[in-house]
């Protein structure tokens, strides 16, 4: 370790530099575009448009044979495809993320062999595979927890970026692109941003814009935005982190914010820049009281009246509440192995009134698996858990902890069985990765200290 060659350092100084322009103008084109032509309502042209420029866009990078690119830009344009999903193939999103990953194998065969060493990955893989075959044999419908693949797809185009800082950044701040554009062209078309319902078409989710808003928040805030490789640009980090929050309040996820007020929380008591972070959370809620004072805050307002207030949103009416109520019933009617991957919305039309599945990630689990998949489940989480502990011990970094604690929260109140789902769950997969820009630039600082006291 002594004779650490000072060739390190041309090695840490493009990785300390700004995002992969190339990649970011590439999003760009593909998402405004499209998103123009959403706003002005026209949903098919702007679907046809944007996988259009996708397509040339992702040709582009697999002629230039660098996985990490096309993992990069592929997680970076994932709110766009989630969109307009269904005007295109439905199942393209998880058809895209298997191949971020699967490309490794073919460009880059050394990251993808260190990350499938891991027992967690293999383990992961192993049960969504065995979970969907089920799901498929029992049902007779392919469609069947297939985003089961989704979810876990993400989580790894993640982890594998995670070893690549530069191109993790990259591909959040992509998601940032990729998020104001929708963000902007919904603005007005209905009460809740990220969502239009009407008579002739159903677009988006409050729920899908919101998350990646959430973590942009989070990120920023996190670690001193290293993550997002922001530490010597607290301007850029605070516009970033400002224009996220003010998407992921107006986008009225509840789910959302519990995910950023869960994330927030746990930084001011476990962080080392617990002060950073309380300062931009003051300024934060300074700036929106001023806001507040001055706009329209009716429709934030009537969400927030609805989740803490309103009788009718904690009574049987609601869809979530009454699952809730059911799950009791319906796991002790099969308690040890549940009633079978792929039965969770008949089983809950039976015992709910609700034809849904369940509204939760704990209860799909425990219908579906009965306690063998909730053990499995908690088990998994815990295994992330003391990873990541043990990862902010190391190098005192918190934001793998944030992931897998966002995921976690996700999991109450949704499935969170998507790609969306997935980028918290990657992130939590990420605590102890062998990020080469934690590497080297540790390898750099012990040569130099050495050198200075050696003088």
């Amino acid at each position: 370790m002594r004779n650490v060659h000072t060739s390190t350092k041309p090695h840490v100084k493009p990785l300390v530099g700004a995002w992969y322009g190339g990649i970011l103008v590439q999003v760009f084109v593909c998402i405004v575009p499209a998103m123009i032509l959403l706003g002005l309502g026209n949903y098919s042209l702007a679907s046809r448009v944007f996988y259009v420029s996708f397509g040339l866009g992702l040709s582009r990078l697999l002629i230039r044979k660098n996985a990490a690119e096309i993992t990069c830009f592929i997680v970076a344009c994932l709110p766009g495809l989630m969109l307009l999903r269904d005007f295109y193939y439905y199942s393209s999103v998880e058809v895209l993320l298997v191949l971020s990953v699967a490309i490794w194998g073919f460009y880059s065969r050394e990251d993808l062999q260190w990350m499938l060493k891991g027992k967690l990955i293999k383990g992961l893989l192993l049960f969504i595979t065995i979970y969907w075959i089920l799901s498929f044999a029992l049902t007779g419908d392919y469609s069947m927890n297939l985003r089961a693949f989704e979810l876990v797809f993400s989580a790894l185009s993640v982890r594998l970026l995670s070893r690549y800082r530069k191109y993790l950044a990259t591909a959040i701040a992509g998601l940032a692109i990729s998020g104001f554009a929708i963000g902007l062209a919904l603005s007005g078309q209905g009460d809740r941003l990220g969502m239009v319902r009407n008579d002739s078409a159903s677009v988006g989710n409050p729920v899908t814009f919101g998350m990646p808003m959430a973590m942009i928040v989070l990120l920023c805030l996190a670690d001193g935005g290293r993550w997002l490789r922001l530490e010597s640009s607290p301007i850029r980090r605070t516009a970033l982190a400002v224009t996220a929050g003010a998407f992921l309040l107006l986008s009225t996820s509840r789910g959302s914010w519990s995910v950023t007020a869960v994330g927030i929380l746990m930084m001011l008591f476990a962080s080392r820049r617990r002060f950073d972070v309380l300062r931009y959370v003051l300024i934060g809620s300074v700036g929106v009281a001023i806001w507040a004072h001055f706009a329209d805050t009716s429709i934030i307002e009537k969400y927030i009246y609805k989740t803490f207030y309103s009788q009718e949103e904690w009574s049987e009416v609601n869809a979530r509440v009454a699952q809730w109520e059911a799950f009791p019933t319906a796991f002790m009617d099969a308690p040890i192995v549940g009633f079978g991957p792929g039965s969770g919305k008949a089983v809950s039309t039976y015992y709910s009134g609700h034809q849904l599945i369940w509204h939760s990630l704990y209860l799909h689990m425990g219908i579906e698996c009965g306690s063998l998949g909730l053990i499995l489940l908690v088990t998994f989480l815990g295994s992330i858990i003391s990873k990541d502990i043990r990862h902010l011990h190391q190098f005192h970094e918190i934001a793998p902890l944030l992931g897998v604690m966002g995921f976690i929260t996700i999991a109450f109140s949704i499935p969170g069985i998507d790609g969306v789902s997935g980028l918290f769950l990657g992130m939590g997969l990420s605590g102890g990765s062998g990020s080469k820009y934690r590497i080297v630039r540790t390898l750099y600082t012990r040569t130099i200290r050495r050198r200075l006291v050696q003088r």
